[in-house]
């Protein structure tokens, strides 16, 4: 079984920042998810460039800009904004995220995924899903998905899980026969603005040393 390790809200703040980079100077084969509207996303795209990892950066789409001095969005705001907004201005957020990452690293996201999961939503995933079979940019696991745009066969957010339980359940997926799976975490260090932002606090700081066991046993 094909296992894929993924950290989230790569460029949301230095503290977040400096997680990832010590991963990557260890070696971890890790993507890296960014937001191209946190208060840290140049920083970000500095660390991938210095580290040689720009080729697994992918897109972690949240249709708002921390950098633009847009409101936080937590899960509340986004169904509030999923069932209200109009398709023209849903695309025009998913198309400014996409062209800023683009700007930023000079290609496209070697994939596509989301904050709070907004990219399985029907009305994020009628704009993305065209794009991943156009362009070949798999997208994070959503049920019923085309293998075909799909960057794996099953996903676990591993944040709130022991490595006990993560290897439980890896192995009950390879008895399955599941092909692939993505396993997603949040490393960083915390500071002031992640406290100010994000209820992910200790998390974060665990993640550094689960995802290096997991990079090591895989």
């Amino acid at each position: 079984m094909r296992v894929i390790l993924t950290g989230d809200d790569y460029g949301f703040t230095s503290g977040v920042n400096r997680g990832f980079r010590e991963l990557f100077a260890v070696g971890v084969a890790m993507g890296a998810s960014v937001m191209v509207g946190g208060l840290a996303v140049e920083e970000a795209v500095a660390i991938a460039k210095e580290q040689g990892v720009t080729s697994r950066c992918g897109l972690h789409l949240t249709l708002h800009s921390l950098r633009a001095g847009d409101p936080y969005m937590r899960k509340g705001d986004y169904a509030r904004l999923l069932e209200t907004a109009s398709a023209e201005e849903l695309w025009g957020r998913i198309e400014r995220e996409i062209e800023h990452f683009m700007c930023f690293f000079g290609h496209l996201p070697a994939y596509r995924d989301s904050h709070q999961k907004i990219h399985q939503h029907p009305k994020v995933l009628a704009f993305l899903y065209p794009f991943a079979v156009a362009q070949g940019i798999p997208l994070r696991y959503v049920p019923g998905l085309p293998s075909a745009v799909s960057r794996t066969a099953a996903c676990i957010s591993g944040s709130s899980l022991s490595l006990a339980v993560l290897y439980e359940q890896l192995d009950a997926l390879q008895q399955a026969g599941v092909a692939s799976v993505e396993l997603v975490f949040h490393p960083g260090y915390v500071d002031a603005p992640l406290r100010q932002y994000s209820q992910l606090l200790e998390e974060r700081e665990k993640d550094r040393e689960k995802i290096r066991a997991l990079d090591q046993w895989l």
